[in-house]
């Protein structure tokens, strides 16, 4: 694996595996789907992810991992689905997502601590620079007050689109699409 730059669906939907080897992974870029559905893991190993860009789904649907280690993120753009699904998480390391452009689905079905999302918000907010990511915290909420200013900052200042906990109100979860009313017939009276 040293040599390997694309490890996409490598692993994907072997969920009998309960661990995963120390690997060289550190050639990788695309990681995408890589260990999608492992819903055996329980944990990941300190891999080198450093060159990697593509984190989409990488470790989606890992129902069953309850911590999750310090990767180096940093160079990742790709973030979509990365976590979702992993429903075992309450806690979440800092990692490095100051490249991130994409992050649909990426915490979706996830269930973190008010703290840990906290944090995490607040951690992007501090490193992350671009403007108008979708970024999807699941269910999310924090009552943090930094999690809370990092959270307006990307969308009030950096045009961010955040999908979490602060918009899946029980209202809105039960509302329906209004469906589209018929132009009225133009009238006329002369």
């Amino acid at each position: 694996t040293a040599a390997g730059t694309n490890f996409h669906d490598a692993w994907s939907d072997c969920s009998g595996l309960t661990s995963f080897p120390l690997l060289n992974t550190s050639a990788g870029t695309s990681f995408n789907g890589a260990w999608d559905g492992c819903s055996g893991l329980t944990s990941f190993p300190l891999l080198s992810t450093a060159a990697g860009t593509d984190f989409g789904s990488a470790w989606g649907y890992c129902s069953g991992l309850t911590s999750f280690p310090w990767l180096d993120t940093s160079g990742g753009k790709n973030f979509d689905h990365a976590w979702a699904g992993c429903r075992s998480l309450k806690n979440f390391p800092l990692l490095n997502f100051g490249n991130m452009e994409q992050a649909k689905g990426c915490f979706s079905r996830v269930t973190l601590t008010s703290a840990s999302y906290g944090e995490l918000l607040a951690n992007i907010a501090a490193l992350n620079k671009k403007t108008k990511v979708t970024f999807d915290g699941g269910t999310n909420k924090t009552s943090d007050k930094n999690g809370i200013q990092a959270r307006e900052k990307l969308v009030k200042m950096l045009g961010w689109t955040i999908v979490d906990g602060e918009q899946r109100s029980p209202a809105l979860k039960n509302a329906r699409p209004v469906e589209p009313q018929p132009k009225p017939e133009a009238v006329n009276d002369f």
